[in-house]
Formats: structure tokens, sequence, C-alpha cells
């Protein structure tokens, strides 16, 4: 197993360094730290919950701007936005009046 995760954990470092330009060099920089940090916990503790460190930052500073960059390009305009609290509750206001 620790094999595996070795492996899967390279995969990862390399799918990074080719998004790398679009990350940025400090911001490259800051997710593999937290990735190499997520492999050290794994592999000597067993714990896999500071993946979710990584993973967090790759969200919002890579596939968030490229999903507003893609909405910008295509010109959608969303039936809602607003705060995660509003957004629930307009989903759930929803549900009911189907």
């Amino acid at each position: 197993m620790q094999n595996q995760a070795f492996q899967l954990f390279e995969k990862y470092k390399n799918s990074l360094c080719m998004i790398s330009k679009k990350l940025g060099g400090k911001r490259f920089q800051e997710v593999l730290g937290d990735l190499d940090n997520a492999q050290l916990d794994f592999l000597n503790k067993n714990e896999i919950q500071s993946n979710k460190i990584w993973i967090e930052k790759l969200v919002k500073y890579y596939y968030d701007p490229l999903y507003l960059s893609s909405l910008e390009r295509r010109q959608v305009i969303p039936c809602f936005k607003g705060p995660k609290m509003d957004v629930i509750g307009y989903l759930q206001y929803q549900k009911q009046a189907c």
C-alpha cells in the first residue's frame, strides 16, 4: 500500500507541475509544499485529512478561476447568485416548489 500511495502522490506532483505556470510560482510552491506535507502525513501517520489543504487551494487558485473565465467566455447567466447559505435556501425553495 505504501508503494501505491507513493506512486499516486508522484502522479499528483507531476500533474501539479503541468499547471505550474497557470498557478504562478508562489502558489505552485505553496500547493506543492502542502502536497508534500500530506504525503508525509500519510506515510508516517496513515492520515489523509491533510490532503484537504492542498486540494482546497488547488480548487481556489486554479479551478475556480478556470470555471469563472469559462462562464464569461460563454456568457452564461446564472439563475441565482449569492453567499453559500443564500444558495442553499434558494435550492431548498426550488425543491419545495417542484
